[in-house]
């Protein structure tokens, strides 16, 4: 009798492991399908922000005057390629946990990765020093001196 009741424990802790199980695997579905279209909303809207940066930018007489705006659209150009080159095949990555494109190709996205959001932020650098340069009366005179020689 002892068996019988010690067998129908065993049973019933090895139903119930089963069960959570199945429902840890259904909750890591639901969360890999909600993380594959967060991360497809981010990419697109990237993708569009971007262009739409550009677009502007070309389009405009008024922005196309200024040549301060030519930094921004780099920027865009640089935060396109990321969107296009680099996030794709980091959300695949991310959401299955697994690298399917080969060793070569990882290390070439992990190189385009390092320097695409280098650019990026050497962009957002650039972008800074044109504007506060431009801002203050004794950068206007700092870029006259070097401009001169």
């Amino acid at each position: 009798m002892a068996t019988a009741s010690s067998q129908h424990l065993l049973d019933d802790l090895i139903n119930n492991g089963q069960q959570q199980q199945d429902q840890k695997e259904f909750l890591s579905s639901l969360e890999t399908v909600f993380l594959t279209i967060f991360l497809s909303v981010i990419i697109i809207m990237t993708v569009f922000g971007n262009l739409l940066v550009m677009v502007a930018l070309c389009k405009d007489r008024h922005l196309r005057k200024k040549k301060t705006n030519y930094f921004i659209v780099s920027l865009a150009f640089a935060d396109l390629l990321v969107a296009l080159v680099v996030m794709p095949f980091a959300a695949i990555e991310l959401t299955t946990g697994q690298w399917y494109f080969g060793e070569i190709f990882c290390l070439v996205r992990t190189s385009l990765d390092v320097l695409l959001t280098t650019a990026s932020i050497l962009h957002l650098c650039c972008i800074a020093l044109d504007r506060s340069v431009m801002r203050t009366q004794y950068g206007r005179k700092f870029l006259y001196f070097f401009l001169r020689l």
